[in-house]
């Protein structure tokens, strides 16, 4: 965890600093170590207490000496904080007390914010900020672990439409950090191939993150149509790292989505009207058709690389697996339409590979064709297997199988391919 996204965990515990249950579920756990170090271990009180107490007598310890003047940078930080936070006076009615404009306003509200937790940061000792650092690392572990177990479901999705709906979700932390969201996206772009459920928690969770590190600001969102490929850009972020916790969570859902995510490692200039302030930019690239998947089981890399070729001009995607320690876990997630399966293979031969796969209910159903060098068809139907190539496999029956387990919608992608072309 960088000191950035200590900021946003005490970002959120203001916003809801008199919820002591919110705070306990969410920012005083992640934050467990760091209360351990700097909070007075005498104290009876949950996590979520412990961190409501720090934060008020964090604000408290701002406190300048008399008179207060708003004018006075010191004194006006103290003041927001106080106002916003432990008073509770609603956000016009601060503008007006502090005669600043909507935008102002919320520049120096996140001014404060990040002065109040920078100086808690420097307070703990460095044994409690790499402890922090490795309960991020540890849940963010756990949840990776978590989302190899999902079962994914992929379908055409219209994008405008799940960038709204992750939109109007968010809504409600959107209008509380006065934060601008724009979506600039074609209603005419074809959809995307993808898990609706991975997809709309992949964008959910972008947005989240840019939203945690530009309140206040304007994020636009457009997208870029690149072959069979589609890249939804958002524009506008300000200070994300590509080590962030919450960035990273994203570009795991993003990979469940079959997709990929990125960080401009180049900051572009932002468009903010408030001034020169330097912006990232998030880049993700997701499919925008369906290539069904051949799975190639064999040691030997040359034998992905000869089915590559063989379907080049085909609308398959190729996937090899070269060894037979994780051949479940990689069937699960691609679910090929076949998977050609070599028998001479180190640890495991082929034909307990076959069986395993066969009794899995996860992945019995899926077309397996044993390939190998000996005429064994005959055992390989007997185990369960539903096609047999002796090597060196032919081109021309290799491609009179495919054809038979390519999806009609593929299928007519592949035409559509073609009469562009013409």
């Amino acid at each position: 965890m960088t000191a950035a996204e200590f900021t946003q965990h005490i970002r959120f515990a203001l916003y809801h600093l008199f919820e002591i249950s919110v705070l306990d579920k969410g920012p005083a756990r992640i934050l467990a170590p760091w209360l351990r170090q700097v909070c007075d271990p005498l104290e009876q009180a949950s996590p979520g207490q412990q961190l409501h107490l720090l934060l008020v007598r964090a604000i408290e310890r701002l406190k300048p000496a008399q008179p207060l003047d708003a004018n006075l940078p010191r004194h006006r930080t103290y003041l927001i904080l106080k106002r916003r936070y432990l008073d509770g006076i609603p956000i016009q009615q601060l503008e007006s007390e502090f005669n600043s404009s909507s935008r102002q306003f919320r520049r120096d509200s996140h001014r404060a914010v990040e002065e109040l937790a920078l100086i808690l940061w420097n307070q703990a000792p460095q044994e409690a900020q790499a402890a922090i650092i490795d309960t991020a690392r540890r849940e963010a572990s756990d949840r990776l672990g978590a989302l190899a177990d999902f079962d994914r479901s992929v379908s055409p999705i219209n994008l405008l439409d799940l960038v709204v709906d992750a939109a109007q979700t968010l809504s409600v932390i959107i209008s509380a950090t006065h934060t601008q969201v724009i979506a600039n996206i074609a209603t005419d772009l074809p959809p995307v191939a993808a898990d609706r459920v991975a997809l709309r928690l992949a964008l959910i969770k972008l947005l989240r993150t840019a939203i945690a590190h530009s309140p206040g600001h304007v994020l636009k969102l457009h997208a870029t149509i690149h072959q069979d490929t589609m890249t939804l850009i958002v524009d506008g972020v300000q200070g994300l790292e590509p080590a962030d916790t919450a960035f990273a969570e994203a570009a795991q859902l993003f990979a469940l989505a079959d997709g990929a995510l990125e960080l401009d490692a180049a900051p572009i200039q932002s468009n903010h009207p408030d001034g020169p302030a330097r912006a990232a930019r998030i880049i993700a690239t997701l499919a925008t058709h369906y290539r069904p998947t051949v799975l190639v089981i064999d040691d030997d890399p040359a034998m992905s690389r000869i089915i590559q070729r063989f379907l080049a001009l085909k609308p398959i995607k190729v996937v090899s697996c070269n060894s037979t320690d994780n051949v479940l876990k990689v069937a699960r997630e691609t679910q090929p339409i076949l998977i050609l399966l070599d028998v001479l293979m180190p640890k495991r031969d082929g034909w307990e590979v076959l069986q395993e796969l066969k009794a899995n209910p996860d992945t019995y159903h899926i077309n397996l064709a044993v390939c190998s060098i000996w005429d064994e068809r005959e055992l390989a139907l007997s185990l369960g297997a539903d096609l047999f190539f002796q090597k060196p496999i032919g081109r021309s029956e290799l491609l009179e199988c495919i054809e038979k387990h390519i999806p009609i919608d593929a299928q007519m992608s592949d035409f559509r391919e073609k009469s562009d072309i013409t």
